[in-house]
């Protein structure tokens, strides 16, 4: 038998010179571990630490080629140096720079102010609308009250109205209690993309990777090529930054910017209500 304190003296050794799998692996400066897989056979991308004579360590990523039913025919390493500059390279193109974020947004507000008033006005309609009901109800019930008109002819003539009143009302309190901003999706993707431009130029590989998870699918490793399948609306802003860097001048460059900004690729974050809503808007 053995004291307390030993045993635990001898747990806390055990748990200071064990060697966990990923966590070791993290200390050896593996950066993209977990995060792409082979375009060949859709295996995981491992990674590998070369350490030369000279001390001087490099590290690579290769397919593990563990998949049996579908030989891999990726045999080539990637080196970080490259990989890095993949992430890199992915992440720019869902990037908007800072002056193209505050041309974004103050399109956004525009929209916001277009909407208001646009709901204002329908709130206005409603009410004229609800008006003539009541008053049309009001003339019926006057009728009926001075005998012009019997017991039929007052329900074929007044119940088709009393529903159509209640419809009405209901829009307007649904219109009057909608506090909330259906457009505020769009400044939280604006803001995102530009931030996405920070973490380029500060090359922070951590949310670089975190992002690219969050935006984007099927990250594949081939040729030392990494290929992303990015969700909408991200899918367009890859395609705008594309053709802006193939862009002849820098009239086109802005026209470009101007065309992304229009309704329909930023409208593809909202609901189809609110898509509908800024179709109606006219710009």
């Amino acid at each position: 038998m053995i004291s307390k304190k030993t045993f635990d003296d001898i747990q806390e050794a055990l748990r200071s010179h064990g060697k966990p799998r990923h966590g070791f692996r993290k200390q050896k400066g593996f950066l993209f571990l977990n995060f792409a897989r082979c375009s060949s056979c859709g295996y995981s991308i491992t990674a590998e630490r070369k350490i030369k004579p000279s001390g001087r360590q490099y590290y690579y990523y290769r397919c593990t080629h563990k998949n049996r039913e579908k030989p891999c025919t990726e045999r080539g390493y990637t080196r970080q140096e490259k990989f890095e500059s993949e992430v890199k390279r992915n992440v720019e193109l869902l990037s908007l720079p800072d002056e193209r974020k505050e041309n974004f947004l103050s399109r956004v507000a525009e929209w916001s102010k277009d909407l208001l008033a646009k709901k204002n006005e329908q709130i206005e309609d409603l009410k004229s609308e609800l008006s003539s009901l009541k008053l049309k109800i009001e003339r019926l019930n006057a009728a009926f009250a001075d005998g012009n008109l019997n017991v039929d002819e007052f329900k074929e003539l007044k119940n088709p109205l009393l529903p159509k009143r209640v419809e009405i009302e209901e829009k307007i309190v649904a219109l009057q209690t909608t506090h909330g901003n259906r457009l505020e999706p769009l400044p939280s993707w604006i803001l995102e993309a530009n931030q996405a431009a920070e973490w380029a130029g500060e090359k922070n590989w951590v949310e670089m990777k975190s992002f690219l998870r969050r935006v984007g699918s099927n990250r594949l490793l081939r040729s030392q090529t990494l290929r992303v399948s990015y969700e909408i609306p991200w899918d367009f802003l890859a395609e705008t930054n594309l053709a802006v860097r193939r862009a002849a001048s820098v009239s086109e460059v802005n026209s470009l910017w101007v065309e992304a900004r229009g309704v329909e690729p930023l409208s593809s974050l909202l609901s189809t209500q609110t898509s509908t809503c800024l179709s109606g808007v006219g710009f």
